[in-house]
């Protein structure tokens, strides 16, 4: 069912919004972590970007898949860029070229681990065109 595919990616996006809506100094921040914002950012995005690629399995399949690949990516790594728009307005938040470099990252491996699991790698191949 498509509100089943849909629904994860896009309840998954309403978290990244509201804890990107928190103010700065009320994050918990392990100080012991060095770049721990960093390594949330790619992890958050990751997910982010698992949820997006696997919500168009099921039509995904039926096209050629770089065409997917990119889609994907490029659904995440737009909604990276307005999540750190967003976060110029928050009081104690920065918008952050090298977060949203983290978003990227995360995005696109996100999107490749979903991509290896199961078969899915046989749509890389130059020679699949479905």
């Amino acid at each position: 069912m498509l509100i089943s595919r849909i629904l994860p990616p896009i309840a998954w996006a309403g978290v990244i919004f509201v804890l990107s809506s928190i103010p700065g100094r009320r994050l918990p921040v392990p100080s012991f972590i060095p770049n721990f914002d960093k390594i949330a950012h790619l992890g958050v995005y990751a997910l982010l970007g698992f949820l997006i690629f696997r919500a168009g399995k099921e039509e995904w399949v039926r096209r050629p898949s770089r065409f997917w690949i990119a889609a994907a990516c490029l659904l995440g790594i737009l909604y990276g860029a307005t999540d750190e728009w967003h976060q110029f307005f928050v009081p104690q938040r920065s918008c952050s070229f090298w977060d949203w470099a983290s978003d990227i990252v995360g995005i696109v491996l996100g999107v490749a681990f979903q991509l290896s699991r199961g078969r899915r790698l046989r749509f890389l191949s130059p020679t699949h065109h479905r």
